[in-house]
């Protein structure tokens, strides 16, 4: 899907019902308790951008682990729930509207850089974009939700990738392989401290949530 596309989705009755058609899937709660376990291990004051930050699905997290969150959404429409949920949990946190791939910020600017269910929205070029930003604004950690494929080793399992792309394709989403997923992480400078499949699939795909940090 294009960024011009994504941009404009989650507006309306699709922002509004999005986490309520989400939460009762099995998936959801893995999810959770993954980016739970994860924030647990950021020392307490760490900055962290959420980008996009949606309806503020982690903010009770970064509420009781201490965090000094910044969210960012192109969608001001997501961002309204995001907002109430804040201020009922008296959450201090700076909401923006923003371009994943053009924060407006310094280099370095946060100290943890998060960023779930959104690559698998974006080609590979789109990906490499994403992640080159949040590289640049993250001084020390990304969390990084993606889909990806195995990389093939016989014959069958390139035919199945094939048939999961076709399918996957038709619902819009991009999943990434492995390798080349793992490679762009060393090429913008973070190595993976602790990987999570939350979803592993017939034909072997699977939605990996990453802990990286970035290379001495």
């Amino acid at each position: 899907m294009k960024f011009d596309t994504l941009s404009t989705r989650y507006t309306g009755g699709v922002a509004s019902s999005y986490e309520a058609q989400r939460t009762g899937s099995a998936d959801w709660p893995k999810e959770q308790a993954v980016v739970e376990r994860f924030l647990a291990t950021l020392p307490s004051g760490s900055s962290i951008v959420d980008v996009p930050v949606g309806t503020g699905r982690f903010l009770e997290f970064y509420k009781r682990f201490g965090l000094a969150p910044t969210g960012l959404d192109i969608s001001l429409d997501m961002m309204e729930s995001a907002k109430a949920k804040a201020q009922a949990l008296s959450l201090d946190i700076n909401f923006q509207k923003a371009d994943i791939r053009h924060i407006d910020a310094p280099d370095k600017s946060f100290d943890t850089a998060l960023c779930v269910r959104f690559v698998n929205w974006v080609d590979f070029a789109g990906f490499e974009a994403v992640m080159a930003e949040l590289s640049r604004v993250a001084r020390s950690n990304i969390i990084v939700s993606v889909r990806v494929w195995p990389t093939p080793s016989s014959f069958g399992a390139k035919l199945g990738q094939m048939w999961t792309s076709f399918r996957r394709r038709k619902a819009e989403l991009h999943f990434h392989n492995t390798q080349a997923t793992e490679a762009l992480f060393q090429r913008v400078g973070f190595t993976i401290v602790e990987s999570e499949n939350v979803r592993q699939r017939r034909d072997q795909t699977s939605f990996v949530f990453y802990l990286l940090r970035r290379a001495a």
